[in-house]
C-alpha cells in the first residue's frame, strides 16, 4: 500500500514535470521566432506576411501530415521486426502521444512510447527502446541523402554528395553487420572526447543491432526519405507563398535538411534557436538574392509552425 501511495505521488509529479518542460521549451521557441522576427525588421517581416498566401500554409499541414503517416508506418515496421503485434488503434496512440516529447534534444524524450507500451501491453520498456534510437538513425540518414541532393548546385557537389551517401551506407553497414559495428565502435571509443563513453556506445549499438535488419533498415530509411522530402516540399510550397520569390528545390533540399541536421547535432530541444537560424540564413545564402531577408524569417518561422508546432 505504501508503495502505491509512493506511485500515485509520483505521477502528478512527473505530469507536472512534463507540463513545465513543454511550457518552457514554448516560452522559448517564442523568444527565438520573437528575435528572428526583430533581426530581419519586424515591419518588414509583417509586410512579407501581409502578402502571403495562406492556402500555402495549408498544403504545408497536409504534407506535414503525410510525413506523421510513414513515421507511424516506420514505426510499425520497428514493432513488427521486434514481433510484436499491437493493435493498430492502441500503437497509433501510443505514437502520437510520442509527439509530446518532439521538443526534447535529439527527440530521444520519445523513448516515453515505450513508457507507454509497457504500461498498455506489459512490453519491457528496453526491448523497445532500441527503436528510437533506430527512428533517430534513419532519419539522419534521410536527411543526409536529401541534402546531399541539393550539394549538387554547389563547386564540388557531386564529392559532398557522394560523401553523404558513403556516410549514410556506412552507417546502416554499421548497424547490420555486427563485426563491422563492434569495430566501428571500438574506433569510435578511442577518440579522446568520447573515450569516456565507451560502455555508453556499446550499448547503443546493442540496442540499434537489434531492430537493423538490413530488410528493416532499407525499408525505414526509405520511408524517412520520402517522409523528410514532403516536409522539404512544404518549406518550398511555404516559400512560394510569398509573391517574388525566386529559389528551386533542390536550395530549398539543403537548406532544409541541413539545418533540420545542425539543430539536431546542436542537442538542445527542438533544436530551437540552430535551426531556425540556420533556415534563415541557408535560405538567404542559396537563393543568390531570390529570397529577402524578411521572407526568409517569415517563411522560417511558418515552416516551423507547420512540422515541430504541428506535432
Amino acid at each position: 500500500m505504501h508503495d502505491e501511495a509512493n506511485t500515485a505521488a509520483a505521477e502528478p509529479s512527473s505530469s507536472a514535470r512534463l507540463i513545465r518542460g513543454v511550457f518552457v521549451v514554448t516560452l522559448l521557441g517564442t523568444v527565438v521566432y520573437g528575435v528572428l522576427v526583430v533581426a530581419n525588421d519586424a515591419k518588414s517581416v509583417g509586410a512579407a506576411l501581409a502578402q502571403f498566401r495562406w492556402s500555402a500554409f495549408g498544403m504545408a499541414l497536409l504534407l506535414v501530415t503525410g510525413n506523421y503517416v510513414l513515421r507511424f508506418a516506420r514505426w510499425e515496421l520497428y514493432l513488427r521486426a521486434l514481433g510484436l503485434r499491437i493493435p493498430t488503434f492502441d500503437s497509433a496512440l501510443i505514437f502520437t502521444s510520442g509527439f509530446t516529447m518532439s521538443v526534447t534534444p535529439g527527440k530521444l524524450g520519445e523513448v516515453f512510447k515505450s513508457a507507454l507500451l509497457r504500461e498498455a501491453h506489459g512490453v519491457p520498456v528496453e526491448r523497445t527502446a532500441p527503436i528510437v534510437l533506430a527512428e533517430r538513425l534513419t532519419d539522419l540518414i534521410a536527411l543526409v541523402l536529401i541534402a546531399s541532393v541539393g550539394c549538387l548546385r554547389f563547386p564540388f557537389g557531386i564529392a559532398i554528395a557522394g560523401t553523404g551517401a558513403a556516410a549514410c551506407a556506412l552507417a546502416g553497414a554499421a548497424c547490420v553487420h555486427r563485426g563491422f559495428g563492434l569495430f566501428a565502435v571500438r574506433t569510435l571509443a578511442r577518440l579522446p572526447v568520447l573515450r569516456r563513453f565507451d560502455s555508453e556506445l556499446h550499448r547503443a549499438f546493442e540496442s540499434l543491432h537489434a531492430v537493423s535488419s538490413v530488410r528493416a533498415m532499407l525499408a525505414a530509411a526509405t520511408l524517412a526519405t520520402v517522409g523528410w522530402s514532403l516536409e522539404a516540399i512544404a518549406c518550398h510550397g511555404i516559400l512560394h507563398g510569398f509573391p517574388g520569390t525566386h529559389i528551386g528545390w533542390t536550395d530549398v533540399c539543403f537548406a532544409y535538411a541541413a539545418s533540420q541536421i545542425a539543430g539536431a547535432l546542436a542537442f538542445v530541444p527542438g533544436g530551437l534557436g540552430v535551426t531556425e537560424a540556420g533556415m534563415a540564413g541557408f535560405l538567404r545564402a542559396t537563393a543568390g538574392g531570390g529570397v529577402s531577408g524578411a521572407t526568409a524569417a517569415s517563411a522560417t518561422v511558418l515552416t516551423r509552425l507547420a512540422t515541430l508546432w504541428w506535432a
